[in-house]
């Protein structure tokens, strides 16, 4: 089974989460048939070293009694059955152990993805939804190649850009929040040489409800982040290592952005759900 995961999001957080729920329900099943292959392949092993080694016996009377080839022929029937066993075992296990691995090494970035959303779940509302999508397709596509070139030796190299999670949440109280982790990829002859994931995040605040206070700098969670604010949308940049996502220290920084919106007057607030929560 290949598993490489693309959900197109239009839905409610919760939809969007039983379905990545189903996702890791069906590599849990994967994993307990890569166990289930390996152990029916080092009983198969046993049997066809067992099957060879009575082939050789055979094999060895047919030329000592003197039967034929009768011993013989059944000899190497008997080898060739093994052989096939062998080969079977090691396909099928193969295989299995390929998409348990796929799936292993996109991993962190479902992780990432599904704890946002199950943070940001309850300040969508009932009928709210996340529109964008989470695609683990890899970067290195030739739809998203942004640049090529060469090097001083005259290597190609190519750059991608992979905005592997992109939302847009309509929030509760008015606001519109946009969050997207988008990796920076530089190859050179085929050979990944530079890699980073860039998270960039705009809260759109609506006027009507809330005023914008500046952050004093150095207290955001978030190492390395550059706030700015244009025209009413607060923007958050900020370069990371792909291996180690800061998810925690992102939605930290979110909820850092919405204490300092100082409100106008009475109205729905998310202080007590996503950025307000402890992260």
């Amino acid at each position: 089974m290949s598993r490489n995961v693309f959900i197109d999001m239009a839905h409610h957080p919760q939809v969007i989460l039983d379905t990545m729920g189903q996702i890791e329900s069906e590599m849990g099943q994967v994993q307990e048939k890569v166990s289930r292959t390996k152990r029916v392949r080092r009983m198969g092993c046993g049997w066809a070293f067992a099957l060879l080694a009575l082939g050789a016996v055979l094999f060895f009377l047919d030329t000592l009694l003197g039967y034929g080839m009768l011993f013989a022929a059944l000899g190497v029937a008997l080898a060739a059955v093994a052989v096939v066993m062998i080969i079977v075992g090691i396909i099928a296990g193969a295989r299995a152990s390929g998409a348990l691995g796929r799936f292993a090494s996109q991993e962190p970035q479902f992780a990432a993805a599904r704890q946002i959303l199950q943070t940001l779940r309850d300040d969508t509302g009932r009928k709210g939804r996340v529109v964008g999508w989470l695609d683990l397709t890899g970067p290195q596509q030739r739809e998203k190649q942004v640049r090529t070139g060469r090097t001083r030796s005259g290597k190609p190299k190519v750059y991608y850009r992979d905005p592997w999670f992109q939302v847009k949440i309509k929030l509760v109280d008015g606001n519109l929040l946009r969050l997207a982790f988008i990796d920076k990829v530089k190859t050179k002859s085929d050979y990944q040489v530079g890699h980073y994931t860039q998270v960039k995040a705009k809260l759109v605040v609506n006027p009507a409800l809330y005023r914008w206070n500046p952050i004093p700098a150095g207290t955001l969670p978030l190492f390395g982040a550059n706030i700015a604010e244009v025209d009413g949308a607060v923007s958050l940049a900020a370069d990371v290592k792909p291996g180690n996502l800061p998810v925690r220290e992102v939605l930290g920084t979110l909820k850092t952005i919405y204490r300092h919106l100082e409100p106008l007057g009475p109205g729905p607030t998310i202080g007590s759900q996503s950025v307000g929560v402890e992260v």
